[in-house]
């Protein structure tokens, strides 16, 4: 059932990474199925900041009251930096998470913990995570595989949003440019495009 599971989300994934309306809502598509798929009772996504020195949660399965926007840790953090060194899937049996200090993340990250970085042209930009088991069985290599081609495709996904906001703030940067560019040739128009944006 799992396989199944997965297969079919890997073709939605495929599928949706061409037009992508709201990355975030994608992202929680992706952590849920996955977590269901591999009878998590954790899921959680991480991407790294553009430092790659903070490695924060954009979307988690499981943690009901989770607050995200303080779900943040350092990527030289166990088991963070295993995974974003390696930039292989991983089965972790044994993990304390005691270390944490923020007691979300300790109830997320509870072993056995299946994982997989988000990797594109050799340049890892985060962590997929399946944490902790609703079943008595632990994690198996197929399905270290198939985390391995979720996270590969939801790295391609968060790339092209990431381009797509890239564009859209030089198209605004350019056209703002230009506008000045008119306005400052022109004296008695002055200062209006300004006064129209407002």
């Amino acid at each position: 059932i799992a396989k199944k599971t997965l297969h079919s989300v890997l073709s939605r994934v495929g599928e949706g990474i061409s037009n992508l309306q709201n990355i975030d809502k994608f992202l929680e598509l992706i952590v849920e199925t996955a977590t269901e798929a591999f009878s998590g009772k954790y899921g959680v996504l991480m991407l790294t900041d553009r430092m790659n020195r903070d490695i924060y949660v954009s979307a988690v399965c499981g943690a009901k009251g989770a607050q995200k926007e303080k779900l943040r840790a350092k990527t030289s953090d166990d088991p963070f930096r295993a995974i974003l060194v390696s930039g292989k899937s991983m089965i972790i049996e044994n993990f304390d998470p005691s270390h944490f200090d923020n007691p979300q993340l300790k109830m997320i990250f509870q072993p056995p913990i299946l994982c997989a970085p988000l990797t594109l042209h050799e340049n890892t930009i985060g962590i997929l995570a399946v944490c902790g088991r609703k079943i008595e069985r632990p994690f198996e290599e197929e399905e270290k595989n198939l985390i391995q081609n979720l996270a590969l495709q939801t790295a391609v996904a968060v790339e092209n949003s990431q381009l797509n906001e890239d564009a859209e703030k030089t198209y605004f940067e350019t056209i703002s440019a230009l506008a000045l560019a008119v306005d400052a040739k022109d004296r008695y128009s002055r200062g209006h495009l300004d006064r129209v944006a407002k």
